[in-house]
């Protein structure tokens, strides 16, 4: 229905803004015409009613902030219309008519022409307008006739004007400022008989008219309950005297019908809140009534007793009781009001569902009885109630199947972990929903543990490891990646041709964690190398390639060379790390070749000598020896280098190493003369070099030198 009225306003607004043959105007409209045309089809009439800044349609009135409806509103009031029918069989050219009137200037003389009262379109017309009365409506201080909205006239008296116009919009007396309210209430009263001549359907015509007054008179009251509330002062007294005279004038069944009219249970809740502070006690009462009949929110019987009771203090109690009670009675009221939050099981509406399953089916009913059930169990509690019953009947996997399919299999894995293990039913869920394609969901859903991706994936069996791979090579976080990997690397030997199939053409950084791994297995896959992948042009890809190749005994020498001569300092220092725990023979060429063409970073030339003198190879004294010494310029004579971390490095690989060779011995008997301690240190009497343990840091010459300086 929000729809509609938008749709109205916006073409309301267009035939005001632009000439007729506008291309912008046929789309409106007709985009309103098949608004209306659906709405037709299930009703045979719609009726919308109009107050001074919101409109009432079926009951429901709209939102004082919402600016468009609000703008409409403020349009047709302006143009003294009370409400307006939409018959079923409207045309295009009625709607272009209805939207011609309304979109003129409602200041203008050619609007003021039009009768002012009634319905003002012909008969047989699909759209009717209700128009306000104005030309009845006299000021009791005033002899002549005179606009609601003259500026001399106040709010409250305004507002009392506009709900005793739509009140007495069906009689023939002028309407003034001091009518009296029950007068008003005879109206209202007879109008809600002839809205309901038969009970509770509305008659054809002059039922359809009735209510269109009655969403006016019901969204008046509402908008004077709101001023009562909020205003202060003699003239909003007399509106407050005025209104609580006419409602509690009023039958409960008239208030019933207004309050019908007064929107959903939210706008009901609002609009009694606005009357409790506004309003006399005994008006509160009757709305109050009236309010909790028509939402199905009954009130007891003692507490009616107390509301009636405090009521009657509040209005004729002693000087010193009547503020005490007027405002116990309030309270009572708004804590009564503020908790309707939910429908009554108790209701008219669930004693008819128990009164109609409980009656005995009548002769004339004939074929099978069908279920009434229109809600049905949250799958969840149907899991539960299956699981504890021991139930794998259809209910089970339908529920399962609705799990998962909202995308709760995490909550769904929650309920078997939290389920007894001697349950036969675990086993037989979790085989069934170990698919490839729900360990895909299950990778999907955030933050899900690493363990319980392992345990699903371990139940979908080798075809897990292609959704796992291709979780791995679209993973976006570090910690995703490191999650999958941890998982991949133990589900063991049974990924390894997976694995190959996809390495050779894998983007780079996809390579770089296989390699990872495959590292992590206990036995290569059939048909793997990392042979190609020391070679890679990214530095990353290679490093995993050595890593790999340095687990394994008939790999390691070639993965330490490699690493030694890569161009790459960090893999490049990974070889002589790696050399120093221990340095195959075939090794030390390469080793030599680097440091003879000095092509080693200046960080890594001491390390480099480390190792080149832990391998004891007897290619490895001549370089130690040219490396710690100088020879002098004239005579040529050798003597010890400088102190550097290089020369350092070389007189304790040769004093451990090559003690008795007798170059050496020269050469350590001059570094043990040395006016430097590092190099006397370097120099020292030592045990022959071993090799160290795995992963054990070694100090590097340098260090242990200054330490013993």
């Amino acid at each position: 229905m929000t729809a509609l009225l938008i749709d109205l306003s916006v073409a309301v607004q267009r035939r005001a803004m632009y000439p007729g043959g506008h291309p912008s105007l046929a789309s409106t409209e007709q985009r309103l015409l098949e608004r209306l045309t659906t709405l037709l089809a299930e009703r045979q009439l719609l009726a919308i009613g109009v107050a001074r800044d919101q409109l009432v349609i079926d009951g429901i009135a709209t939102e004082g902030r919402h600016q468009l409806l609000r703008a409409l509103a403020e349009r047709l009031h302006a143009h003294q219309i009370a409400g307006i029918k939409f018959l079923g069989g409207v045309t295009k050219s009625e709607i272009e008519e209805l939207l011609v009137r309304v979109g003129r200037d409602p200041r203008g003389a050619e609007d003021r022409r039009e009768p002012l009262s009634g319905v003002s379109s012909p008969p047989g017309h699909h759209v009717q307008l209700y128009r306000q009365a104005y030309e009845r409506l006299a000021l009791a201080e005033d002899d002549g006739s005179m606009p609601i909205a003259a500026p001399a006239v106040a709010r409250g008296t305004q507002l009392w004007l506009e709900l005793a116009l739509a009140a007495m919009s069906a009689q023939d007396a002028n309407v003034s400022a001091d009518i009296d309210p029950t007068i008003m209430a005879r109206a209202i009263e007879a109008r809600a008989i002839e809205a309901h001549a038969d009970g509770d359907a509305p008659a054809a015509a002059g039922g359809a008219d009735a209510a269109v007054y009655n969403q006016v008179v019901a969204g008046h009251l509402m908008q004077i309950a709101g001023e009562l509330r909020s205003t202060q002062g003699a003239d909003t007294a007399t509106l407050r005297d005025r209104v609580s005279t006419l409602v509690t004038a009023l039958s409960p069944r008239a208030i019933e019908g207004l309050i019908t009219m007064g929107g959903n249970l939210t706008q009901r809740r609002a609009f009694l809140s606005d009357a409790t502070a506004g309003m006399g006690v005994d008006a509160v009462l009757a709305l109050t009534a009236a309010t909790a009949s028509v939402a199905k929110r009954p009130i007891s019987q003692p507490l009616v007793r107390v509301l009636t009771k405090l009521a009657g203090h509040a209005q004729r109690g002693t000087a010193h009781i009547r503020p005490a009670a007027d405002l116990a009675f309030r309270d009572h009221v708004r804590e009564l009001v503020d908790g309707w939050t939910a429908p009554d099981l108790t209701a008219a509406g669930y004693g008819d569902v128990l009164d109609t399953l409980t009656r005995p089916p009548s002769p004339d009913d004939a074929g099978p009885i069908t279920s009434g059930v229109t809600q049905f169990c949250e799958p969840e509690r149907l899991l539960e109630m299956c699981i504890d019953l021991r139930n794998a009947s259809t209910p089970l996997w339908d529920a399962v199947g609705a799990l998962i399919a909202r995308g709760n299999i995490v909550a769904l894995l929650d309920t078997l972990d939290k389920t007894p293990a001697d349950n036969p039913l675990l086993g037989v869920i979790r085989t069934r929903i170990a698919t490839q394609e729900n360990l895909r969901r299950l990778l999907d859903s955030p933050a899900v543990d690493g363990q319980r991706i392992e345990d699903f994936a371990r139940r979908v069996g080798a075809a897990a490891t292609d959704v796992l791979l291709d979780a791995l090579a679209s993973a976006k976080t570090r910690t995703a990646r490191r999650r999958l990997l941890d998982v991949l690397s133990r589900l063991g030997d049974s990924i390894g041709p997976a694995l190959v199939r996809r390495l050779a053409t894998a983007p780079w950084y996809v390579q770089r964690n296989l390699l990872v791994i495959v590292g992590a297995l206990p036995t290569w896959p059939d048909g793997f190398s990392p042979l190609p992948y020391v070679s890679h042009t990214d530095a990353r890809v290679r490093r995993e390639a050595l890593r790999v190749m340095f687990k394994r005994a008939e790999t390691r020498v070639a993965g330490i060379t490699a690493a030694i001569g890569d161009s790459d300092p960090q893999l490049a220092r990974l070889g002589l790390d790696t050399a120093l725990k221990e340095c195959p023979p075939a090794v030390v060429p390469r080793l030599l070749q680097r440091i003879g063409e000095d092509s080693f970073p200046q960080e890594l030339v001491a390390l480099a000598v480390q190792v080149l003198a832990a391998s004891r190879a007897a290619s490895a004294m001549p370089c130690l020896c040219g490396l710690a010494t100088r020879r002098g310029r004239f005579l040529k004579r050798e003597s010890v280098a400088p102190r550097s971390p290089v020369v350092l490095a070389a007189l304790t690989g040769l004093a451990a190493n090559w003690p008795e060779h007798p170059r050496v011995a020269k050469l350590v008997a001059s570094a043990r003369r040395s006016s430097d301690a590092a190099i006397r240190t370097a120099a020292a009497p030592r045990q022959p070099s071993s090799t160290p343990k795995q992963n054990q840091r070694v100090s590097t010459p340098l260090e242990a030198a200054e330490a013993a300086s």
